[in-house]
């Protein structure tokens, strides 16, 4: 086997490793090495006895008999039909083949560390996960139901979660730091997928025990019960950020109607909003969200209805898509069918 050969053959372990996500469950490195054919010691050994200049000193540095290791330089000369060394005395001298076969030898041995350092820190710090990126509201979804229901089908699957907006995760994604993410998004970008999983419209979210349910009349095709009055503008109301798409609609509406609610509390993302209002410190405009076992509750603002928004799970046309990262969305997809 080559160097090129080698070096080829490694770079495809490691990229198996991160496209699969399984990384956790290799228990020892080498025995990727040995699933592929390589033999370092085929290496290991012809470099030891060029260093050693003798079968029994670097028999007795790598703990093998001087038979043994007699019998591995017999069978390597055999396989390459050529004499890597001249049996002088007791001394071994490589021939010009044995020089090149040890040259190449170190170079490989060299990348077979370094490529097992690399993989070891990459399962380490997580690179060989399925690297997901969500909005920040989104995580009792996420904790509660996608999660869950992922671990059913891949229970010893490792996911490194990302929070931030729409935009950042997109880019993200773009960028290949994100296999998968879950996103809104009005334009799509010719080099990435997006699957949809709903469209969503921005909804009133109040407390589970709040009054303002008793005051709707009807519900909506997506099922949410319709508060087709203003009596919500007398209540706290928590207020998001406008960096936010919930928090720009909502600041549009405020506009343009020429009122608002008394705002209690300013939050700088949804998933803190929607505590607050769990909490009873008042209500929240966000877009909707599948179903979760949080005490709060949806309700649909007819002025509302029409400032919906898609909302994607991105991946990268050429990315690898595992087979995890495809259950993944169809996971969510389930559950956002239910909005």
């Amino acid at each position: 086997m080559c160097c090129t050969d080698l070096m080829k053959m490694s770079v495809g372990v490691n990229d198996q490793l991160l496209k699969t996500g399984e990384a956790q469950r290799v228990k020892n490195i080498e025995s990727i090495w040995e699933e592929v054919g390589m033999n370092i010691k085929d290496y290991e050994y012809i470099v030891e006895i060029e260093a050693q200049g003798s079968i029994s000193k670097a028999a007795d540095r790598l703990s093998i008999t001087p038979g043994a290791l007699s019998k591995y330089l017999n069978r390597i000369e055999k396989e390459l039909s050529i004499q890597l060394f001249k049996r002088i005395g007791n001394q071994f001298v490589p021939t010009k083949a044995g020089l090149r076969y040890v040259e190449l030898g170190r170079v490989i041995m060299n990348v077979d560390e370094q490529l097992k350092r690399d993989i070891a820190g990459m399962i380490e710090c997580g690179d060989a996960a399925l690297h997901l990126g969500v909005p920040r509201g989104m995580n009792s979804f996420i904790m509660e139901r996608l999660l869950p229901g992922f671990y059913e089908q891949f229970e010893s699957e490792q996911v490194v979660i990302e929070r931030g907006g729409s935009k950042a995760l997109i880019s993200m994604v773009e960028d290949g730091k994100l296999d998968v993410c879950i996103a809104y998004a009005s334009d799509r970008k010719p080099n990435l997928i997006y699957q949809k999983l709903a469209h969503v419209e921005p909804v009133l979210a109040v407390p589970a025990g709040s009054l303002l349910l008793t005051e709707t009349k009807k519900k909506t095709a997506s099922g949410y019960p319709i508060l087709d009055n203003d009596s919500w503008f007398n209540e706290a109301f928590i207020s998001i950020t406008t960096s936010t798409y919930s928090g720009r609609i909502v600041e549009e509406m405020f506009s343009k109607y020429g009122k608002r609610p008394p705002v209690k509390l300013y939050v700088g993302d949804t998933e803190t909003a929607l505590s607050a209002v769990e909490n009873n410190l008042g209500n929240t405009i966000v877009l909707a969200l599948p179903q979760t076992d949080r005490m709060v509750r949806f309700l649909a603002l007819p002025y509302m209805i029409d400032h919906g928004v898609d909302v994607y799970a991105v991946t990268r046309r050429n990315g690898y898509h595992s087979e995890s990262m495809e259950a993944l969305i169809k996971i969510a997809q389930k559950y956002y069918s239910c909005i």
